[in-house]
């Protein structure tokens, strides 16, 4: 029988990420086992709160009812695409002036610009994350569902996902960027300006 994570918190489909926490925390201290509670429902708490305090796992649960345990961490693996990438550029490219630089020095700055733009990216998503937040807790409805509501929370949810997809490629590129610091590039000593032939 598939576990019914709601349940499991005592909440229902509609509730806020600061009411999974609550609930998280008020069942966790009740059924810790350092505390006298049950090893196995502390365990069923807290794959829960994993679960449902993830806006991707959330989603997929509410959609499938299955919540499955995260994929291992591919993190180096996509801190090796994004050089890859880098490096493809350089490959597919045509100017020769390329060999004379310091391509490893290139990637870093490149990544670093990209760190940049994700930080940017990083701050307007809290900011909308935030704002949201306070946004949904000033609509009230008389005697009705409070759709408004729901509509700005839903799109809270869709800002929170886009945060954890920011700070996961912050992870990647600092990933890339510390991998870096065992490479160095040989230089051609000049590049011919008339044949494009390289001469060392």
């Amino acid at each position: 029988m598939l576990q019914d994570l709601y349940r499991d918190l005592g909440l229902d489909k509609k509730a806020t990420p600061d009411q999974v926490k609550r609930a998280y925390h008020r069942k966790a201290k009740g059924s810790h086992p350092d505390t006298g509670g049950d090893a196995e429902q502390f365990a069923r708490v807290k794959r829960a709160y994993d679960v449902l305090s993830d806006p991707k796992r959330r989603l997929t649960y509410d959609k499938t009812g299955h919540a499955e345990d995260p994929a291992p961490d591919n993190d180096h693996v996509k801190a090796m695409e994004i050089i890859a990438s880098l490096v493809e550029h350089f490959i597919a490219g045509t100017d020769e002036t390329v060999f004379a630089v310091d391509l490893v020095q290139v990637m870093r700055q490149e990544l670093s610009q990209m760190r940049g733009r994700c930080h940017t990216q990083l701050f307007q998503a809290q900011r909308k994350v935030a704002r949201a937040e306070k946004l949904a807790k000033r609509f009230r409805a008389r005697g009705r569902v409070n759709q408004i509501r729901r509509m700005i929370e839903g799109r809270r949810d869709l800002f929170a996902r886009n945060l954890a997809d920011i700070n996961s490629a912050l992870r990647q590129i600092d990933l890339a960027l510390e991998l870096l610091k065992d490479y160095s590039f040989d230089r051609e000593l000049c590049v011919s300006k008339t044949s494009s032939v390289l001469i060392t």
